[in-house]
């Protein structure tokens, strides 16, 4: 399931936002979009996309912004070429609208964990929780599904490693 650009932050005042900046991967191998949760990989240190529970070990966030800006086709040569950021900012300890799961039930506190791609959430249990479900003011609960959404706080993993 793909993801789009979408700035899906859902209280970003300054004393709940906090970013962080992080190498990305620039060989187009490891694109992601504006409003992907994201994990920084042991190995190159750089942040993909969350894809599985257990990248979630070492989440880190939602991208502010996405890795490059529009690509555009360079005449001459016929090639796309892409303008990539010169690093990753990463929001942290904010309210996220996120994708939820269809016949996943969330209330107020469901632990929340990687969903089927980079912004969908689902509360089956795994080994790594990304967050917390937070219901809007008078609603008790939410059933997941296509087009549903659901506010999630963000609990991040931050890596010993970009301390």
């Amino acid at each position: 399931m793909a993801t789009l650009n979408v700035d899906n932050i859902v209280k970003n005042t300054r004393d709940v936002l906090s970013v962080n900046e992080y190498p990305l991967d620039t060989t187009g191998s490891h694109d992601f979009h504006q409003g992907d949760l994201l994990y920084q990989d042991a190995t190159s240190h750089n942040v993909y996309p969350l894809d599985n529970d257990t990248h979630a070990a070492t989440f880190v966030g939602v991208a502010v912004f996405p890795s490059y800006i529009a690509p555009f086709t360079y005449a001459p040569t016929g090639a796309v070429q892409k303008f990539y950021a010169p690093s990753a900012t990463v929001g942290f300890g904010c309210l996220v609208r996120l994708k939820t799961t269809a016949a996943d039930t969330y209330v107020d506190g469901t632990a929340l964990y990687a969903g089927a791609d980079a912004q969908t959430v689902t509360a089956v249990a795994g080994s790594n929780q990304i967050g917390v479900a937070k219901m809007a003011k008078g609603v008790s609960s939410v059933a997941g599904g296509t087009g549903v959404y659901l506010n999630v706080l963000l609990t991040i993993k931050t890596p010993i490693s970009t301390l």
